[in-house]
């Protein structure tokens, strides 16, 4: 314990010139290793404390070798255990690998030996590892004993060392320690070059974390205002020690923190004052600070900062500097604040910057319209309108708000008009149905501040002296932004001097008209033929005018786009005129296919989309393709399609040459709702005898809004809400057989799903009022119909019988049976004629396990009739039934008579006739036999 805290002591007090620590650290050493070799010298050699192995390796323990030297380890086996082994059977490994033979020999024959003349610095564990047969050929390693191995250098100088001061309120060094394989120790202190004074570093990071750090609260703490550090730092290691002394000026690593209170003053359109103040300590930093001041407008592309020229300015505690040279008026600008000491070594000293948003001032505009001779359209299909297009200027000359293009004078054959534009673009002004007379428009642009200092003109000539147009004006678009523009000259092109070709930026192509950047090129008037490049994967129209001296015809655009070598145009006029649940009808017009030769055909290409919003397919597109039949030219009807499903549609034009040519844009149709898919997985549950469970699953395509569900269920139907996808059908019949149907409906419904099931065994239903025959005075015969709804298989009846003269008396006699007839005893003799007997009977049906009873007939009567008296009570009715027949023989001959008598009386009847036809003679037959 006195040994571990003597160097403890001298390790918090050590420094490397401290002779006295040293030496009393050396004899503690030597006292110590001499107790523990005497400890281990009276035990035998082993490879490590309480380990056993078949032998040791020598030396033990790790190895600290000195690059240059060699490495050489002994393995050796212990005699007593050798178990018949020798050297022979030892082998040497580095980590997994198997050391070559050519780095071991025998020495004896326990002893094997690894010799490495110089082995190149490494830290590797080394392992001795005796041979032992196993089974079969193979033979196993039983580990002898391992050595660390490291080889490493003498301590060599740190890499990269570099200090830096934060705002002139602290020091941080940090530097990379160079590899080694044995353990080095680094330690830095510092000086001034004065003196005997070192310091050390305030914690151990420079031992641990290979960085320092000082600031006013550290102890030692940072001394600001020592211009140069000298820097030594010591190294240790088993193979030496040195000292390694980098001197510093550390004014020159000095970051200061950002620029303070950065605030924009007096703006124009073209300059700001920037203010700032610098943080302390800095305002007072000795060697004094450089400025540096970036900025860029909203118009530069992003990171084209540009640097104003701070070389003559001085930094005081509060700065000020005049920003000049700002390009844009009415424009944003950022700029950014830098600051670093005079000294630094380089730009990456500069601080962070401040940064502030600066707008300046608004101006007058920077440019007016560009116009040229033939930059204005003449429409002449309802009266005369007419467009004046111009160059719209760039946004960065604009140079204010509200700002506008302005026709400020119009005149009308050299006299003043007051005209109102019918509409104003930034490409254009029209005007609708002006007189035949010549026009001359001038224009600017202008802002909330004014206007342009210089305007435009546009001179459109009367009708009488305008010049002819080009005809037949064609662009041929080629790859990567190339057009060939085509025309013939007019029929009387003696007055012209050249054409103009202009071209103008748009979202779409004609007929839309032109909204974007106009641009123009004149032509010779001996070329008809002009080849142009613009930027690529963008929209172009253009136009051409010819002009004379003074006046030009006006621009006629191209109207559509032929592509090189397709021969044909994009459809551009395609649309769906009607749909329904499977059909589209496509209507549309051909354009320039006068100019582009007969066409062939069309191609119809569709698919269904993703959905109804997304135009990716979600099926392999398919294409029907149309002949040119003038009949049917202008419309096709595709059929076959899915209900209420967005389908995208395009189509293109087959030359005569069967060349394809370019798809249209892209329609959408979106067909309308038709019968669903039918149902899934119709299943039937829970059945009792009086209900079921019928559920199922929504057909995967619903070609529209599932409504409804309808199910039948033999002659019974319920409707089911879209949103269920489970019902009960109840108040069923018991032991009946249902054939259960489902459809899904939208506007239409599906076909018919069906299941079929049985309800279970109930109760039976009313049997119809039982027939009963009195066969004499003792028995009865009772018969009856089995109920319409049997509910089951009908096991049983029970048949009541009451004695109507007993009933309060006795109690009904039961009696069951299993077919529908039954003899029943009774007692007419005793009690006597007209006794009544009522029969009843109802049907019982039994499950296996419950008997269900069904409802009592109505009773069936029967009468009991006396002995006696029978044989009188014949002979009476025998009596009455022939007194009947004779009154009615009697009555019949009474009305024949009756009705003889009134037909004789008849006719003797004298016909007597209206004055007038007496005289006339009428016949009356007094016979019929001539008849």
């Amino acid at each position: 314990m006195w040994a571990v805290g003597t160097m403890q002591c001298c390790q918090q007090r050590i420094t490397f010139h401290n002779e006295k620590c040293r030496q009393t650290l050396l004899l503690i050493l030597v006292l110590f290793t001499s107790f523990v070799r005497g400890s281990v010298d009276a035990e035998p050699e082993t490879c490590s404390y309480g380990l056993k192995t078949p032998g040791v390796t020598v030396p033990k323990g790790d190895l600290l070798i000195k690059y240059g030297n060699p490495l050489e380890i002994f393995c050796k086996l212990y005699e007593h255990n050798a178990e018949g082994f020798n050297a022979s059977d030892l082998l040497f490994s580095n980590n997994s690998d198997v050391v070559s033979s050519e780095f071991t020999n025998i020495v004896n024959e326990t002893t094997l030996r690894l010799y490495i003349p110089k082995p190149t610095p490494f830290s590797s564990t080394y392992s001795c590892k005796l041979r032992k047969p196993a089974k079969g050929s193979e033979k196993k390693t039983v580990a002898v004993c391992l050595n660390e191995v490291h080889v490493g250098i003498s301590p060599q100088d740190v890499e990269n060392f570099t200090c830096v001061s934060r705002n002139w309120e602290n020091l941080t060094c940090k530097w990379k320690v160079p590899e080694n394989y044995v353990p080095t120790i680094y330690k830095l202190f510092y000086h001034f070059g004065t003196g005997n004074g070192r310091y050390a570093c305030p914690l151990d990071t420079d031992q641990k974390e290979n960085y320092c750090f000082w600031d006013s609260e550290t102890i030692p703490h940072y001394r600001a205002v020592q211009k140069n550090y000298v820097f030594t730092i010591y190294a240790e290691n088993p193979f030496g020690k040195t000292h390694f002394d980098h001197l510093i000026s550390h004014w020159a690593y000095v970051i200061p923190a950002r620029p303070k209170d950065l605030a924009v003053g007096e703006t124009t359109s073209h300059s700001a004052i920037l203010n700032w103040s610098v943080a302390y300590p800095m305002d007072n930093f000795t060697p004094g600070l450089l400025v540096k001041i970036e900025y860029q407008s909203e118009h530069d592309s992003n990171n084209s900062w540009l640097l104003a020229d701070t070389a003559h300015m001085k930094v005081s505690k509060n700065a000020h500097f005049n920003l000049t040279g700002l390009q844009y008026a009415n424009t944003f600008y950022e700029a950014r604040v830098y600051m670093k000491s005079s000294i630094a070594v380089d730009d990456n000293y500069w601080s962070e910057p401040a940064t502030k948003g600066i707008r300046t001032k608004p101006a007058i505009p920077g440019a007016n319209p560009k116009t040229d001779i033939g930059s204005f359209e003449i429409n002449r299909e309802s009266g005369r309108d007419v467009y004046v297009y111009w160059q719209n200027i760039d946004i960065h000359l604009r140079n204010g708000e509200k700002f506008a293009y302005e026709v400020i004078d119009i005149k009308e054959n050299g006299i003043a008009k007051q005209l109102t534009p019918y509409e104003v673009t930034n490409a254009y002004a029209k005007f609708v149905g002006i007189s035949r007379g010549s026009y001359s428009f001038t224009i600017v642009s202008s802002n909330v501040v004014g206007r342009s200092v210089e305007s435009s003109k546009v001179h459109v000539p009367g009708e009488d002296d305008i010049p002819p147009q080009p005809v037949l004006f064609t662009k041929i678009a080629f790859q990567n932004g190339t057009f060939e523009l085509s025309w013939k000259p007019p029929s009387n092109s003696s007055g012209i001097k050249n054409y103009t070709i202009f071209w103008c930026e748009n979202v779409q192509d004609r007929p839309y008209q032109c909204t974007g950047f106009l641009d123009w090129v004149h032509v010779p008037k001996t070329e008809t033929v002009k080849l142009l490049h613009v930027q690529k994967n963008n929209t172009y129209q253009f136009a051409i005018s010819a002009n004379s001296e003074t006046a030009s015809s006006g621009m006629v655009w191209a109207s559509c786009t032929v592509i090189h070598n397709h021969g044909v145009s994009k459809m551009k006029k395609f649309w769906h005129e009607t749909v329904n649940a499977t059909c589209v009808k496509l209507e549309w017009n051909l354009d320039c296919s006068e100019r582009i030769g007969t066409v062939k055909g069309f191609r119809v290409y569709y698919c269904p989309t993703l959905s109804p919003y997304k135009d990716q397919c979600k099926e392999e597109e398919k294409n029907d393709t149309v002949d040119d039949d003038p009949q049917v030219r202008g419309y096709y009807v595709v059929c076959n399609l899915k209900p209420y499903t967005t389908y995208r549609i395009s189509i293109a034009v087959i030359s005569s040459r069967l060349v394809e040519g370019p798809r249209s844009n892209f329609l959408f149709a979106t067909t309308t709702e038709g019968a669903p898919e039918p149902v899934q997985n119709l299943t039937v549950s829970k059945v009792t005898n009086i209900s079921m469970v019928v559920s199922w699953v929504p057909p995967v395509v619903t070609n529209g809004v599932i409504k409804y569900y309808e199910i039948s269920y033999n002659a019974r139907r319920k409707k089911v809400d879209a949103t269920n996808v489970e019902t009960i059908l109840d108040v069923l019949t018991s032991f009946t057989n249902y054939t259960v149907g489902i459809a899904a409906c939208t506007v239409n419904c599906s076909s018919v799903v069906s299941v079929f099931s049985q309800t279970k065994i109930g109760k039976a239903g009313k049997i119809e009022v039982p027939k009963v025959s009195i066969l004499n005075t003792s028995l009865a015969r009772v018969n009856w119909d089995p109920p319409p709804e049997r509910g089951g298989l009908l096991d049983m009846y029970t048949v009541r019988v009451t004695s109507e003269r007993e009933r309060a008396s006795s109690p009904p006699v039961y009696r069951n049976t299993t077919s529908t007839e039954l003899k029943l005893p009774i007692n007419c003799a005793n009690e006597g004629w007209g006794q009544k007997y009522l029969f009843a009977v109802q049907a019982l049906n039994w499950d296996g396990a419950t008997w269900y009873t069904g409802p009592w007939s109505d009773n069936g009567e029967g009468s009991c009739v006396s002995s006696e008296m029978s044989g009188a009570l014949i002979v009476f009715i025998s009596l009455c039934g022939i007194m009947a027949m004779v009154a009615g023989c009697f009555g019949a001959f009474y009305a024949a008579r009756r009705v003889w008598g009134h037909y004789n009386e008849m006719r003797h009847v004298k016909v007597t006739l209206p004055p007038g036809l007496a005289s006339v003679n009428v016949y009356c037959p007094t016979s019929y036999s001539s008849y």
